[in-house]
């Protein structure tokens, strides 16, 4: 009976440490920054609507690792701004992938930007910022 008792306790001692979470490595923190403005087919007057943009790594085996997405509303002025922090990363050169949907009564398609080069750099501050700017297009 006592044995028993012994063999209960070591087997939930186990099955905590399972939930244990482990350390993050902050020494491996990366971040990248990509700015720009949505223009009207004028190519001169901002538009606000919703942009997101997709972070990807440095191809590997000709596959570009997925490390963040994110949404933003361009202000009245077509203006946004991306600031993507990440972990466990390092500096690399990667692409950014900005999808914008038009407003539905503004008469414009939506439009979808891929491969943009984008640097991610070391740290939590980026060290570079990639500047881009859309023209939306009639429908």
């Amino acid at each position: 009976m006592l044995s028993r008792g012994v063999v209960m306790t070591v087997i939930a001692g186990v099955a905590g440490a399972a939930c244990v979470a482990l350390p993050v490595d902050n020494s491996k923190q990366a971040s990248a920054a990509v700015q720009g403005r949505l223009l009207k087919p004028d190519g001169v007057t901002g538009i606000s609507t919703q942009v997101t943009a997709q972070l990807l790594g440095n191809p590997v085996n000709g596959v570009s690792p997925f490390f963040d997405q994110a949404t933003v509303v361009a202000d009245n002025n077509g203006n946004f701004l991306f600031k993507f922090t990440l972990s466990n990363v390092d500096a690399q050169n990667g692409t950014v992938n900005i999808s914008v949907l038009a407003p539905i009564a503004s008469g414009l398609a939506p439009k979808d930007t891929v491969g943009i080069p984008v640097r991610i750099g070391s740290g939590l501050n980026p060290t570079d910022t990639t500047f881009v700017q859309i023209k939306l297009q009639a429908r």
